[in-house]
C-alpha cells in the first residue's frame, strides 16, 4: 500500500466523520426538539416507549444523544427510570439505520432504474439541493435540510473514497496479517471498543467496518466482535451525562450502559453456542457493507426482544448500581402531579400546589439541620445530601412558580388565589434556605480539607446560634404547612434574638482576631458563617410573614400590630428565646 493510498484512506476517512457530524447537526436542528417532546408525552407505555426509541433515534441518528436527552428527562422528574429504560432500548434498534443507508455508497448501475437509484447518481443529487437549500434559502427549517443533506453526501462521498482506497489492501500481506487478529474476539471486541469511543458515536464506527469490509478480506464471523465492541464503546457520550445528575439521571444512564453489555454478553453466548453446532456457518464467508448492516441490525433487534420483556430486572440492576434512598420518590412525587391537566380544577391545582410547597418546606428545613450539623461533625455522605437537596429545591421552585402563575392566570376564587400567592411568595426563600445551608456545608468543607478548626469558645457560640437555627426553620416551615398563626408569630421574635447573636459573635470575633485566639483563615470562614446565618434567619422571617399575610392580608410585614395580645406574646417570645440563647453565650 503506497503513501497516496493511505493519504487517500485518511482524507476518505475525514470526510466520512465530518459528514456524519453535518448531517447529525443538521437532523438535531430539524427535529431535536420535535423529538424531545414526543420523547416526553408519549413514552408512558413500555410497548410505545420501545417503538419510540427507535423512532427517534432513526430520525436523529444518534442512540448516544437519544440517551442523553432522556437522561436529561428523568434528571428533571418529567420521566421515570422504568419509562427511560424501554426508550433507551428502543434507541439500540433505531442507531442501526445509518448502517443501511451507508451500504449504498456501494451500488452502482450501468443503464435503467438501477442507475437512477445507484450512490454515483442521487449522492450528486442531494449535494446539489443541499448547497443551495444551505447557501440560497434564508428559513432556517430549509437551511437544516440543506445540512441534512449536504452531510449525507459527504459521508456518502468518504465511505466510497474509503472504499476505493481499501480495494488494494486485499492483496497486501501486512494488511491481512493485522486483520487476523480479528479471528480473535477479545482483540476485535476491545478495537471496537476503543474505536465508538474515541470517534463517539455508534454508527461512525459501524461505516469504519464497513469501509474496511470492501477488501474482501474480513468474515462476517471476524467483523461480529468489531460491532459488538462499537456498541458498547458508544456508551462514553452517555457516562459523561452522568456528571451533576441526579441519582435517578445516573440510573438511566447506567441502564443503557448495562443494556448494551447484556446485549453483547447474549449475542456472543448464543453465537457461539450455535456457531458449536455449525449453525452459522455462513458467517466464514468475506463480509461486505450490506452484511455489515444486517449483522449490526439482527444482533441489536436479537438482544433487545430478549431484555424488553425484562426491562423490570433492568431497573432493579440499576437501583443496584446507584443506591435507592426511600425519600426519592416523596420528594419528586409531589411535582410529578403538577400537571396542564389539573389546571382546569383550580381548586385541586391549589391543593396540589400547597402539598408540593409544603414538602419543599420540610426539604429546606432538614438541608439547613443538615448543614449545621456538619459544622460539630463532619460528615461527606451529608455533605452530598445537602448538595441533591438544595438542587432538588431549585427544581421545586422552578416548577412550582411556572405552575402556580399559570393558575394565577386561570379562573380561581379570591381565598384560592389567596393561598396560591402564599405559596408564590414563600417558595423563593424556601430555594433560598437551600443555597445558603450549601454556602455552610460547603464551608465546613473548606475547613476539613485545610484542617483547620475553630477555637473551643466559637465551637461553643456556633453550637448555641446552630440551635436557634433549627428552631427557626422548624417554626417556620411548620407555621407553613399547617397554617398556625401562633407559631409564625414567635418567628419575628427569634429572627430579633438571632440578629443580637449575630452581632454579639461578631464582636467576640474581632477580639480573638486581636488577642490571636483566631487565625485569619478560619476568621474568614467564621464571619462567612455568621452572614450566611442571618439569611437563613430572614427568609424564615419572611415565610412567616407571608403565612400570617395570607390568614389576614391586611398584616404589615416585619411589624406587629398595636394589638395587646399581639405585642405580649411578641414580648414574652423575645424573652424567652433571649433566656435560651443569648444566656449560654
Amino acid at each position: 500500500m503506497s503513501v497516496f493510498d493511505v493519504i487517500t484512506l485518511l482524507g476518505g476517512l475525514a470526510f466520512f466523520l465530518f459528514g456524519m457530524s453535518v448531517m447529525g447537526s443538521g437532523l438535531k436542528s430539524l427535529a431535536g426538539k420535535r423529538m424531545e417532546g414526543v420523547l416526553w408525552k408519549l413514552s408512558s407505555n413500555p410497548v410505545k416507549g420501545l417503538l419510540l426509541g427507535v423512532f427517534v433515534t432513526a430520525i436523529i441518528q444518534s442512540s448516544s444523544a437519544t440517551t442523553v436527552m432522556v437522561v436529561s428527562f428523568v434528571n428533571a422528574g418529567m420521566m421515570k427510570v422504568a419509562q427511560s429504560i424501554t426508550v433507551i432500548l428502543g434507541s439500540q434498534i433505531g442507531t442501526t439505520v445509518t448502517g443501511w443507508l451507508l451500504s449504498l455508497a456501494g451500488t452502482e448501475g450501468s443503464s435503467g432504474i438501477t442507475r437512477v437509484f445507484s450512490a454515483g447518481t442521487f449522492v450528486p443529487v442531494f449535494a446539489l439541493v443541499g448547497i443551495v437549500l444551505f447557501m440560497f434559502v434564508k428559513k432556517r427549517e430549509m437551511k437544516n435540510l440543506g445540512s441534512i443533506l449536504l452531510g449525507f453526501a459527504l459521508l456518502m462521498t468518504g465511505m466510497s473514497t474509503m472504499s476505493g482506497a481499501m480495494t488494494p489492501l486485499k492483496e497486501d500481506p501486512g494488511f491481512i496479517s493485522i486483520l487476523t487478529l480479528f479471528s480473535h474476539p477479545l482483540p476485535a471486541l476491545l478495537t471496537g471498543v476503543l474505536l465508538a469511543a474515541v470517534i463517539q458515536s455508534s454508527s461512525a464506527g459501524v461505516g469504519i467496518v464497513q469501509a474496511l469490509s470492501t477488501s474482501g478480506v474480513l468474515s462476517i464471523h471476524a467483523c461480529l466482535p468489531l460491532v459488538m465492541g462499537i456498541n458498547i464503546g458508544c456508551c462514553s457520550p452517555v457516562l459523561l451525562s452522568m456528571m451533576g445528575s441526579s441519582k435517578n439521571g445516573k440510573r438511566a444512564a447506567v441502564a443503557y450502559v448495562a443494556s448494551s453489555i447484556l446485549g453483547v454478553a447474549l449475542v456472543f453466548f448464543f453465537y457461539y453456542i450455535l456457531r458449536a453446532f455449525g449453525l452459522l456457518s455462513f458467517t466464514d464467508r468475506a463480509a461486505g457493507p450490506l452484511s455489515i448492516a444486517m449483522l449490526n441490525t439482527s444482533t441489536r433487534v436479537f438482544s433487545v426482544a430478549i431484555m424488553a420483556p425484562l426491562h423490570g430486572l433492568l431497573e432493579k440492576l440499576c437501583y443496584r448500581v446507584i443506591r435507592y434512598d426511600p425519600a426519592e420518590d416523596a420528594d419528586s412525587e409531589y411535582l410529578e402531579k403538577l400537571t396542564d391537566s389539573v389546571l382546569k380544577y383550580p381548586g385541586t391545582a391549589v391543593n396540589l400546589s400547597v402539598a408540593a410547597a409544603s414538602k419543599m418546606a420540610e426539604v429546606a428545613k432538614a438541608t439547613v439541620s443538615d448543614a449545621l450539623s456538619l459544622l460539630s461533625e463532619y460528615d461527606k455522605a451529608v455533605v452530598e445530601r445537602v448538595s441533591a437537596r438544595e438542587s432538588l429545591l431549585d427544581k421545586y421552585e422552578d416548577k412550582l412558580g411556572d405552575f402556580i402563575l399559570r393558575l394565577l392566570a386561570s379562573d380561581a376564587l379570591p381565598a384560592q388565589e389567596r393561598m396560591a400567592e402564599k405559596v408564590l411568595s414563600c417558595i423563593s426563600d424556601m430555594e433560598r434556605l437551600g443555597d445558603h445551608a450549601q454556602n455552610v456545608a460547603e464551608l465546613a468543607t473548606e475547613m476539613q480539607e485545610k484542617k483547620q478548626y475553630f477555637s473551643p469558645e466559637a465551637t461553643v457560640e456556633l453550637a448555641t446560634i446552630s440551635r436557634a437555627l433549627n428552631e427557626i426553620t422548624d417554626l417556620a416551615a411548620t407555621s407553613f404547612c399547617t397554617n398556625d398563626t401562633q407559631m409564625a408569630l414567635q418567628v419575628e421574635p427569634l429572627e430579633n434574638v438571632i440578629d443580637i447573636i449575630c452581632d454579639e459573635l461578631k464582636l467576640r470575633h474581632v477580639n480573638r482576631l486581636q488577642t490571636g485566639k483566631c487565625t485569619i483563615n478560619v476568621g474568614f470562614v467564621f464571619n462567612d458563617l455568621i452572614t450566611n446565618f442571618e439569611r437563613i434567619s430572614a427568609h424564615c422571617s419572611n415565610i412567616a410573614i407571608y403565612t400570617l399575610k395570607a390568614e389576614n392580608p391586611s398584616y404589615m410585614p416585619h411589624e406587629y400590630s398595636s394589638n395587646a395580645e399581639e405585642s405580649t406574646l411578641f414580648t414574652d417570645a423575645f424573652l424567652r428565646f433571649t433566656e435560651e440563647y443569648v444566656s449560654y453565650l
